[in-house]
């Protein structure tokens, strides 16, 4: 999915902003995985509501799903399970166990699914420069907005997800505007802002290092469209 020369700049960005950028020109399609990566967007059409946001909020749809990816690249389901944050970690919605709809099989089997995890698995291990089994948690968002209602991406702001690295992987955004993603040093002092704008557009963080969050997002200009929703 992403050639050796693009994959070595990538983790030298890493080693020493601690985050990068990887667009949809760095990666590849081919063959049957155009056809695919529609089944596996279309995913995020079904997700269930997010009954934890702040104020009752009704504007973002999710599912999380555990992986653990062995050394030589095995990628395995683990069980179902309560998703957890410390009030540390977030201070809005933190220390609940969570209970959030796991991600469907068919997502799961989708061999884009798979080649993004290994991807990833890539990245990081290159980056430690030794192989390493990871576990993985994998939530897929759908936040929407209307004429009457704005939405927040990441309700908590500039935070950190309490694991070693985050990536964030856009898979469409329709009729918005905003949703700018921030990278800041673990004062909160801004280091970079930009906008993920096409599909497979993706952050790649040292969540140690540094805090992340993505601005509001409201409705576009299309005439056609009621709504739009940014997805991840």
């Amino acid at each position: 999915m992403i050639s050796d020369n693009i994959l070595l700049t990538k983790i030298k960005d890493i080693q020493g902003k601690g985050y990068t950028l990887i667009y949809k020109r760095d990666q590849t399609l081919a063959g049957t995985e155009f056809a695919e990566f529609e089944k596996f967007r279309k995913e995020w059409n079904n997700l269930g509501p997010d009954n934890y946001l702040p104020n009752n909020g009704k504007y973002r749809q999710r599912c999380f799903s555990k992986f653990h990816i062995s050394t030589a690249g095995q990628i395995s389901v683990l069980p179902p399970t309560k998703y957890f944050q410390s009030t540390e970690v977030n201070k809005i919605t933190g220390g609940i166990e969570k209970i959030i709809d796991p991600i469907p099989s068919t997502a799961i089997n989708n061999q884009i699914f798979k080649k993004l995890l290994l991807s990833n698995f890539t990245i990081l291990n290159r980056f430690n420069n030794f192989l390493r089994p990871w576990e993985v948690s994998v939530h897929f968002f759908r936040v929407l907005c209307n004429k009457e209602t704005s939405a927040l991406p990441t309700p908590g702001g500039l935070h950190k997800d309490g694991v070693d690295f985050v990536t964030v992987q856009l898979m469409e955004r329709k009729n918005i505007t905003g949703g700018i993603s921030r990278i800041a040093d673990n004062d909160k002092n801004i280091i970079s802002q930009f906008t993920l704008l096409g599909p497979l557009d993706r952050i790649v963080i040292d969540d140690k290092r540094l805090m992340h969050d993505a601005s509001e997002i409201f409705i576009g200009d299309d005439p056609s469209m009621k709504d739009g929703h940014r997805i991840f």
